[in-house]
């Protein structure tokens, strides 16, 4: 589960997704290994045992790791795209493309949508 923050305008139907992020550098990134286990069974439980098993929390890692880039990413694409008119112009045709074939609708193309409408 992600920290989003909703905002919604009471007279307008107009809303504000905020994706809360850690600073970059606060998490240790090689800790967030998919072998690695980040969770402790003693801290949901008062026992202490002495051979605990460590079991591997991928989904935890990688859910942790996607926040911690989630801003570098999203500034390598900013920076990328407004650099370059002819990366704009080609990402404006793709969106035409998936318009003609109707595919703006679909449910796994919805996200790469919303980003396209920054840039184009």
């Amino acid at each position: 589960m992600k920290c989003i923050v909703y905002l919604f305008l009471e007279t307008s139907s107009f809303a504000i997704r905020i994706l809360l992020a850690p600073e970059q550098g606060y998490f240790n990134e090689k800790r967030l290994l998919p072998t690695a286990s980040n969770l402790r069974l003693k801290w949901f439980n008062d026992i202490e045992e002495d051979n605990e098993p460590f079991y591997s929390t991928p989904n935890y890692n990688s859910s942790i790791l996607f926040d911690c880039r989630c801003r570098a990413t999203s500034d390598y694409f900013d920076k990328l795209f407004l650099s370059s008119t002819e990366l704009c112009n080609g990402l404006k045709l793709f969106k035409i493309w998936l318009e003609q074939r109707q595919l703006t609708h679909v449910r796994k193309y919805k996200c790469l949508i919303k980003y396209i409408r920054l840039f184009g």
